[in-house]
């Protein structure tokens, strides 16, 4: 039988832990290569089961160090899968022995988006840095965002050739309407926090150097003033979308 894997534990890619009625889930670095290792994935997940199972916790939220969901790290996750040193239409000359790699990747994000809707707890975001486009998508699978000062989200996908992944198709036209979504899908670069929190895009902005504590501190505030009942009861009501969101997910996992 699995031992219970750990609300509390640190390695060299995240650090989890309790602060009073919040588990916190800290990505440090390697979760692109997480997402192609099904022990590790596993293992996250068996993390959220915990969670979700343990009646004294409130709320989950994710937090990312500064570069872990980045262009850089996202870059050399990409190059491994397709073999490529440059960008642009990657499908075009895929390197289909890693076909197997992009094939996880797209399914283990999809278990984590269904998991982020079907939680009975408020999950939240603290994203920092720059966030590429798988990321951003699955944020947005969440109840609450909240983005460091400096951060920016990249749609790096038009780098690479590749379709949005993480779901992003599926949440952005809900949030700013589908002309904006195409907008910012097919033409835009990067846009920032700012720019983010104007379009509903994220809930609050926090400075840089207090990022991690007010993520926690404002998470603290939304548990108390948040009714457990009304949660539980409420929130299957508000993602009632989840047979088109597993509909589109199969129709994503497609594009490998």
């Amino acid at each position: 039988m699995r031992e219970p894997v750990s609300l509390e534990y640190e390695d060299e890619k995240s650090k989890r832990w309790i602060d009073d009625n919040i588990a916190i889930f800290k990505i440090k670095k390697g979760i692109f290569d997480s997402l192609t290792d099904l022990g590790r994935s596993d293992s996250n997940f068996s993390y959220f089961d915990r969670v979700e199972q343990d009646k004294e916790i409130q709320a989950v939220l994710l937090l990312n160090e500064e570069g872990s969901l980045g262009e850089k790290a996202y870059d050399r996750f990409v190059k491994n899968i397709f073999g490529k040193t440059g960008r642009r239409n990657l499908y075009q000359d895929v390197n289909f022995d890693k076909r197997t790699l992009r094939a996880r990747e797209i399914n283990i994000l999809k278990r984590f988006i269904l998991k982020a809707v079907e939680l009975n707890k408020i999950i939240l975001a603290g994203l920092n840095g720059t966030i590429v486009t798988p990321f951003f998508g699955v944020s947005l699978a969440f109840d609450f965002r909240f983005a460091a000062r400096d951060t920016k989200f990249s749609l790096a996908h038009n780098e690479y050739g590749l379709h949005p992944g993480g779901a992003l198709p599926f949440f952005l036209p809900r949030y700013v309407g589908r002309s904006k979504a195409i907008e910012i899908l097919f033409n835009t670069r990067e846009f920032s926090a700012k720019e983010a929190k104007e379009t509903g895009l994220v809930n609050n902005i926090f400075p840089q150097d207090e990022f991690e504590i007010r993520c926690i501190q404002e998470t603290k505030k939304i548990c108390i003033n948040t009714n457990t009942n009304v949660l539980r009861s409420t929130k299957p009501l508000i993602n009632h979308f989840n047979k088109e969101l597993e509909h589109y997910l199969e129709k994503e996992s497609v594009f490998v």
